[in-house]
């Protein structure tokens, strides 16, 4: 029962310190000026809860001393302690960037993870899909994202919020009952701090769930042509689409016309002057700058998106391209 009891401090502390992204070795290092490999037990306790953020029970640290004492316990091998939590860290092996070997040398199904939520056979997780689903559909539609929301409350970026803040910026729909929120906040509350909600596995679980969902639509789409093996031709009446030349002519008029500057309103969704915004800015933008003016449809500006598309990011709209085209009056 000991060994139980140690290894699960071990995992603990373990996850702490992934979670906090801290390394052990250089602050015992500043303690152990001979490098030893061994530093008082009020000098390892104390660096242990400077780091961690927590106070050991008496318990605890017992165990602790049991295994990784000497002396009587008034030292401790913090040597070999940062190896059984760090993991034993080749210096001369670059297959991989080192960060991504810290901590993951442990066989531990907590290493790796910002908080291990969803687990095999997960009947809750079943239960929320629907939930889940309509807020993916939601923050795609507005272009919202979960990190952004909750970036304001989490100065320190540590992926937690108080429960009240995982309330307040809420990115999904209106319809979502208290019943449902409060669900999903005691879903995603934080394994490694109590009495937060870890947004960030709130967002793993939506990115996981549009991945699925979109694996398994292309799925039953090859099952239906795979099995019907019937051609769906184009309509024959392309003369009732209209045009991309004519539709970027006609709001190059209107645009001209009105004295309207296009580039301006896509500016104010553009900060850091990356020539790209999601599909909802551009869809904003474009029907703000010049939507009633042009009379654009919503298909037309969906014909729009599909000629702008960037293709390094296929989820950005390039935007500059067609309003330089439409500032420039080229199209006259």
């Amino acid at each position: 029962m000991a060994t139980e009891t140690l290894q699960n401090v071990e995992n603990y502390i373990r996850d702490l310190a992934k979670d906090k992204r801290c390394r052990f070795s250089e602050n015992f290092l500043d303690f152990d000026h001979l490098r030893s490999g061994y530093v008082t037990a009020n000098q390892f306790f104390r660096i242990l809860r400077n780091l961690t953020g927590i106070t050991l029970k008496p318990e605890t640290e017992a165990l602790i001393l049991d295994k990784y004492g000497s002396d009587e316990n008034k030292e401790v091998n913090w040597r070999r302690f940062v190896e059984d939590i760090e993991g034993k860290f080749d210096p001369t092996d670059f297959s991989q960037h080192p960060d991504c070997k810290v901590l993951k040398t442990i066989g531990s199904q907590y290493v790796g993870t910002k908080a291990p939520h969803k687990k095999p056979g997960d009947d809750q997780f079943d239960n929320l899909r629907p939930i889940l689903s309509r807020i993916n559909q939601f923050i795609t539609y507005h272009g919202y994202n979960v990190r952004e929301c909750y970036k304001q409350f989490d100065v320190h970026n540590m992926g937690v919020v108080t429960e009240s803040q995982f309330y307040r910026s809420f990115p999904g729909p209106k319809d979502i009952s208290e019943v449902e929120l409060t669900i999903l906040a005691e879903r995603y509350k934080s394994l490694t701090h109590p009495g937060l909600v870890d947004y960030l596995a709130f967002e793993k679980e939506l990115t996981e769930l549009t991945a699925a969902e979109e694996v398994s639509r292309m799925g039953y789409l090859s099952e239906i042509t795979d099995a019907t093996q019937t051609h769906i031709p184009e309509p024959m009446e392309d003369h009732l689409r209209p045009a991309l030349n004519m539709l970027i002519d006609r709001i190059c008029f209107a645009a001209h016309r009105r004295g309207i500057r296009v580039m301006d309103f896509f500016i104010d969704y553009d900060k850091l002057k990356h020539d790209t915004v999601t599909e909802h800015q551009f869809v904003c933008a474009l029907l703000l700058a010049i939507g009633k003016e042009a009379q654009l449809t919503r298909e037309e500006v969906q014909m729009l998106m599909n000629n702008y598309r960037s293709s390094k990011y296929p989820g950005l709209i390039a935007y500059r391209d067609l309003c330089r085209h439409i500032d420039s009056g080229e199209c006259f």
